[in-house]
Formats: C-alpha cells, structure tokens, sequence
C-alpha cells in the first residue's frame, strides 16, 4: 500500500459535512480520488462499544478514514499524521508542505460548487472568483517552487505537488471562463471592462500546459488515474479542446475499473455526450453506468429519471425521482444539504409533482383527475419546503457560514433564486384549479407572481 495512494473512502456521520468537504478537497487536489461513505446513524444503546468497521467498506481503495468516532482527526495535520503508513515518512513531510499553502491559500472554498454558482448574476460572488483565481495563482507559484525543493528521486511526492499544480491550472481556467462568461452575458454589472482587462493581466493555460504536467505524473507513476481525471476535466471547461476530454475519461475509467468511484466520471461522461457531442442514447448509456457502479449517484438518478420522463415513461421516472429524494434524505440533513444536493432534492419533488399533475390531465373522469391533483400539490409543497429551508444557513454545523461565511446569506439568497420556485407555485395554481381549491389557486398564483423572475 505505501505510497501507491490513488484513492480514499472517507466515511462521515450526514449531518457532518465540514471535515469531509475540507479533507476530500486536499485529497483531490493532489489527484486522488475520494469516496464518501455516509455512516448510517444508530440509537444510543445500538452504538455504545460499537466501532466502525472499515473492513465492511469492501470498497477497494488504498486508505479508509473514519470520522465518525471520537478520536478521529479534526484537523489535515491529524489527519496526515493518520495517514503516515499509507504514505511513508518521506512523502509525509511534502504532503505537510502542499497541506499548509492548501490552508492558507483557502483552496477547498476557492474551488466549492464553481458550476452551480457560475451563472450567479451577482456581483459580489463574480469578485470572490476572482479573488479565488488569485489565490490558486499564488499557491500554483507556491507548488512550482515546492517542486524545485524535492530530490529529483523522491518520485512519489513530485507526483503530488505536480498534480496539485495541475489542479490549479485547472482551476485557474475554470475561473477564468465562468468569468468571462458573466462579462460577456452581462451577468456581471460592476464595471465589466475593469474586470475584463484584469483578467486580460492573468495567466491563462492551455491544454498543452496541463498535458506537460500530466504526462510528468505518468512518467512516474503510470497507473494513476487522478492524471488523466485532470487532464479530462481541464478539457471540459476549454472550447478548443473539449471535444478531446473523452480521451482522456475513458484512459481514467480503464485503469480504475469497475469501481464505484468510477461513478463520478462516467456521469460526467454522460454530461459530455448530452450537452457537447449531444447524443442523446449514448449519454443515457453513460448516466445508467454511473448509477450501476454506485447506486448513491443522486445525479445519474435523476438524469435516468428526466430522461424516462421525456420519453413519457412516467411510472418509470416516478420511481427514479423516488430514488433521488432516498438517496438525499439519507445522505443530508436540512443543516449539511450542500447547493447542488438542494437542488437535486427540489427538482425531484418538483418533477413527481408535474408527472402527477399530467397524469391528472389524462383522466376521463373529474374524480380520477382531482386525486392526481391532490397528490400533485403534495409533492410541489414538499418541493417549495426545501426551498423555504434556512437551517443550511444558521447556526453550528450548517453549511453556508462554513462554506462562504459572512457572505452565507448572499449565497443562500442565489441558490434560492437557481430553483425559480414561482414556476413552482404556479403549478400549485393550476393543480389548484382543476381541483375547485379557489383559496389555494389565489394564494399560489399570488406567489407565483410576487416571485417571478423578470
């Protein structure tokens, strides 16, 4: 096992979220793959004397971390320091070195649900990426001159500060075009020419660039999937090179295998067959092998289920939404429900929701018709309570202060405003209506208004 870490399950309690998020993001950094186990809760008296079993893991990667007794790590040292014979006691001491510019430079929040939130339209959380951009360029130089230090044949820790150059440059570009896309869309109002020019002063990565780095990381280890992820995920945000991503998540997928941590890419292999080759059987193909591999995949869940939908499969994308809102009631709490898990959750009841209102409209009968259209509001009302949750947003343990701090209530206030939850309440109306509920059909088409997106 020494020093042949390319992936690790890390297994948390769902209502803590925050050492994961920390110790997942270091690990990707340097390009191993991690795997999340979410321990199922116990009663007092089932869990006294018990301890995790992490043989009962049966996942197959080279480390598991418990964080779910006691005396497990709270902090990277710790958690390092747990690690040392996985690793080695010489790579130890330069995964302590990339660790301390991961902290100070804030990498793990820099790098937090870019996607969800880069079609933003504010200001304030355009400015944060691009304080973000700045310092992955600080911790990029930081890397390079980290790299200079190491003996050319301690082979092992080149590997990961080389991989965790690579993933800044990564980073750096996904920033860069999430930006220039709000310029250009006119997402961003505050002076877009003065940002613009400001970004015209950075860097900017090419394929070739990552691809230098990345064929350094296989030259020493020929094996390490986490390369050729980068490299594939680089593509994905580069126009020009994009079409060229699958190359390399098939090369990933191949040294991986059947592994449930192949999910992840084989979803995002979906998503590059659905939105950029856009080929509709081949990304379905792709989202169903994600969820075969690991039956947790909420997002492949639903892509199966949408798609079932489209077709007019209803009975079948019923059961997939079904799946989805499983999955993410026992992986979440109302506190620790990250941005995208929200919206997955809401989407799901929304689209039980409008199945059921369509299925209601099919019905001979006003009768058969208006119990569809009591169930149909059920499910739109379970869906506007996830937007109306603000436990993510108060107090201890919820994810927005962690994640954003005292920008917690901007950010919540946009991810909100991601579900357009008046198209919600204007289903309630219609439901409402072909159901004779004159009090409902006012107060959800008054909602409906006062929260429409001009």
């Amino acid at each position: 096992m020494t020093n042949e870490v390319r992936c690790i399950t890390i297994i948390h309690k769902k209502g803590e979220i925050s050492r994961f998020r920390v110790f997942s993001a270091f690990f990707r950094l340097i390009g191993i793959f991690v795997y999340e186990k979410v321990y199922k809760e116990v009663s007092e008296e089932e869990a006294l004397g018990m301890e995790v079993d992490e043989e009962e893991c049966e996942m197959d990667t080279d480390a598991v971390i418990s964080l779910v007794e006691s005396d497990s790590p709270q902090n990277l040292d710790e958690l390092l320091a747990h690690l040392n014979r996985c690793f080695g006691d010489s790579t130890m001491v330069w995964l302590k070195r990339i660790a301390k510019i991961y902290v100070l430079q804030n990498l793990m929040r820099g790098s937090y649900e870019l996607d969800y939130f880069s079609d933003a339209r504010d200001d304030a959380i355009y400015e944060d990426m691009m304080n973000s951009r700045d310092r992955f360029e600080v911790a990029y130089q930081q890397f390079c001159e980290l790299e200079k230090s190491v003996a050319h044949e301690d082979d092992q820790a080149r590997k990961y500060i080389i991989s965790a150059e690579a993933n800044c440059m990564r980073r750096m570009n996904q920033l860069y075009m999430i930006l220039i896309e709000a310029i250009e869309k006119g997402w961003y109002r505050n002076n877009p020419e003065k940002l613009r020019n400001e970004l015209l002063t950075r860097d900017y990565y090419f394929h070739e660039d990552i691809e230098e780095k990345v064929m350094e990381i296989l030259s020493i280890d020929p094996y390490y999937y986490g390369a050729h992820a980068i490299l594939a995920l680089a593509d994905m945000t580069d126009d020009d090179s994009k079409v060229g991503a699958m190359d390399s998540f098939i090369r990933a997928t191949k040294l991986i295998g059947e592994k449930p941590y192949a999910s992840y890419l084989m979803f995002r292999m979906g998503h590059y067959y659905e939105y950029i080759i856009r080929r509709p059987a081949t990304s379905l193909a792709y989202y169903k092998k994600a969820y075969q591999l690991e039956p947790n995949n909420f997002r492949a869940a639903f892509k199966i289920g949408n798609r079932a939908k489209t077709d007019g499969a209803n009975v079948e994308a019923f059961k997939w939404m079904n799946r989805v809102i499983e999955i993410l009631e026992n992986k979440t709490d109302m506190r620790s429900i990250q941005p995208s898990e929200c919206n997955y959750l809401y989407k799901a009841y929304k689209s039980k929701g409008k199945i059921l209102l369509e299925e209601g409209m099919s019905q001979i009968s006003h009768y058969s018709g208006n119990e569809y259209y009591l169930s149909s509001i059920k499910e739109f009302e379970k869906a506007i309570s996830i937007y109306e949750n603000d436990k993510d947003v108060q107090g201890k343990g919820s994810i927005y202060p962690f994640m954003f701090g005292d920008k917690a209530t901007l950010y919540k206030a946009v991810a909100r405003k991601k579900l357009h939850v008046w198209k919600t309440y204007d289903c309630i109306a219609d439901a409402a209506a072909r159901s004779d509920l004159y009090e409902k059909y006012k107060y959800a088409s008054s909602m409906a208004e006062d929260l429409r997106d001009y």
